[in-house]
């Protein structure tokens, strides 16, 4: 039976640095303290008996845009850059696209995209300064994978979804792919049949998940104030979809996807959240943004007073990897504020799109199982717990392109190496658990 963590004395930590970065600096402190897996510490004068005390340079936190703080002088500088994300609040416009998103190739990811010096940093201080880590619980996974689906389309066959697939059917063709044109073509023909939508699939996914040992997270799709949020039929048939009976029922396994424009328009954010309660007769308090369009700076304290205690939309839509440095949880910095937020922050770092011929364009099932399993395997390797997005329309369903293969050995892998799929909740809990209470506030 492993020793209880709890039971362990306190690490007294020193923080060498100036008033006006103490809080900053206690904050990366606790991302640091918990990826070494050391949820016993607390902070000490100069004064007293110290068990860990960093380099610190008040020079290196005199954040300048393109130019990380050195790792070496000051290790909480350095964290605090890449977690709070100071690299996007200093970036020029022309480092955001055409969504708003944070582009990949002005990011200092871009050097080495599957790195992840913040996890990095903290095994390095761990391993150089002996500090004892609590052991994993017997039968604790190791690592986890927040395994999660966004319901843009919950519906194939609409009108709009007619005219969809031939589109895509003519692009296809006259692009010389004609495998994935008869394969629409098949699936179009198909729908003009009597029977069930072949993307209302929830239950099968399920099957599909419980199958393999693993949970998922649903972000479901409520408000539509822009053309990238859908067409009027799809939202108002897809209402059937998160009907009360069975929203409530999901429970935590469904959250929220926040609508095109919710990051950047005042209180819409929270009328979703209170109509996708409404709809469902339940509460759904984690979260992730459509088109993954949001700045972090700016949406994080409006996710937080919304009472949303979780969000997976950190990630790079053109590339997998990791946007802040960690294939960790982390709880999300207010700026405004000075002080850290009441939400769990879950990088994404995989997304079905990103394969798309809008981004990788990258059609060899083979190579995008290999750069999958290799994204995976960094969160494997630092005992991590990371998102990864498929879409429900690639799923148990006609023209998958083969994204149910794939999906079904991701989560084989992840459980054989020691891992868990599960929620968006479950990550954020587990990820609290590893913090002081102090600093939650108890």
């Amino acid at each position: 039976m492993a020793a209880d963590p709890t039971s362990r004395p306190d690490l007294r930590v020193y923080l060498a640095v100036p008033d006006a970065h103490r809080e900053r600096a206690a904050w990366a402190l606790e991302a640091l303290l918990a990826r070494a897996r050391i949820p016993n510490w607390r902070l000490v004068e100069g004064d007293e008996d110290v068990d860990l005390a960093l380099p610190a340079d008040a020079a290196q936190w005199d954040f300048v845009a393109d130019r990380e703080p050195d790792a070496e002088r000051d290790p909480l500088a350095f964290t605090f850059w890449w977690l709070a994300r100071v690299e996007e609040q200093l970036a020029p416009e022309d480092a955001f696209d055409e969504h708003g998103r944070f582009r990949f190739e002005r990011s200092a990811s871009a050097r080495a995209p599957h790195a992840v010096p913040v996890d990095e940093l903290a095994e390095r201080i761990a391993t150089d300064t002996g500090l004892a880590r609590a052991p994993h619980a017997d039968g604790e996974p190791t690592w986890r994978v927040v395994a999660t689906h966004d319901i843009d389309l919950p519906l194939r066959w609409t009108r709009v979804g007619r005219r969809r697939a031939l589109r895509s059917i003519r692009n296809d063709l006259r692009a010389g792919r004609i495998f994935p044109a008869l394969r629409t073509t098949l699936a179009y023909v198909a729908g003009l049949l009597p029977g069930r939508d072949p993307w209302d699939n929830f239950a099968a996914i399920t099957d599909l998940e419980r199958a393999e040992g693993a949970e998922s997270t649903s972000y479901l799709l409520v408000g539509r104030h822009a053309p990238e949020d859908g067409d009027a039929e799809l939202h108002d048939r897809g209402r059937s979809w998160i009907g009360s009976e069975r929203g409530a029922a999901l429970g935590d396994r469904v959250g929220l996807h926040g609508s095109y424009t919710a990051s950047d328009t005042p209180g819409r954010l929270a009328a979703e959240l209170a109509e996708l309660g409404a709809r469902t007769g339940a509460s759904h308090p984690d979260h992730r943004f459509h088109y993954l369009r949001h700045r972090p700076v700016d949406a994080w304290p409006l996710l937080a007073s919304s009472g949303l205690r979780s969000d997976a939309s950190l990630g790079f839509a053109e590339q997998p990897g990791f946007r802040a440095g960690t294939a960790h949880p982390y709880r999300a910095w207010g700026h405004e504020a000075g002080a850290p937020l009441d939400l769990v922050v879950i990088p994404l770092v995989l997304m079905d799109a990103t394969f798309d011929d809008r981004y990788l364009d990258l059609r060899d099932r083979r190579m995008r199982r290999d750069i999958c399993m290799a994204v995976l395997d960094v969160v494997r390797r630092h005992g991590g717990c990371a998102s990864v997005l498929v879409h429900n329309d690639r799923l148990c369903a006609r023209g998958d392109d083969g994204w149910t293969r794939l999906y079904r050995e991701l989560l084989r892998h992840v459980r054989s190496q020691g891992g868990r799929a599960c929620t968006a909740a479950e990550a954020a809990a587990r990820y609290r658990d590893r913090l002081p209470d102090w600093r939650l506030g108890a």
